[in-house]
């Protein structure tokens, strides 16, 4: 599996990050999906309602809202975002979560390395997918 996304996006998603710090940053990500891979078309960056610095949520009744628009837009939701001060690597918190949404990409960047991965659970595993940037 496969997760394309703009660099301006990626830029995006970086400074949100960075003006959150330390309070962990949080967006859907919304596109297409293809059999191998997904497309991201519109990051929609939300508030982390936890206002914590080692976990996110996002207002459901938000997520409902933007998950209507982007479906009279012809978009799915195709992946989660958020930042860690830790390594770009999901936490526990993070793996129950993503449990809830399986086959749906999540997208970390490490403030501290300032590195970004991407990870899904695909038949109950954990799986590192490939993150492609585009111009």
């Amino acid at each position: 599996m496969l997760l394309r996304i703009k660099q301006s996006q990626i830029r995006q998603l970086k400074d949100e990050a960075y003006c959150s710090n330390p309070i962990e940053a949080c967006a859907l990500l919304f596109g297409k999906s293809i059999k191998t891979a997904y497309s991201v078309k519109k990051v929609v960056v939300a508030a982390n309602i936890l206002n914590s610095i080692v976990e996110f949520a996002i207002n459901p009744q938000f997520v409902v809202v933007e998950l209507k628009k982007a479906e009279t837009e012809g978009l799915d939701l195709v992946g989660f975002f958020h930042s860690h001060s830790a390594r770009a690597y999901p936490s526990i918190v993070d793996l129950k979560n993503m449990k809830l949404w399986p086959n749906t990409s999540w997208l970390i960047f490490s403030l501290t390395e300032e590195k970004i991965a991407a990870y899904m659970i695909r038949n109950d595993k954990l799986e590192k997918i490939g993150l492609k940037t585009e111009s």
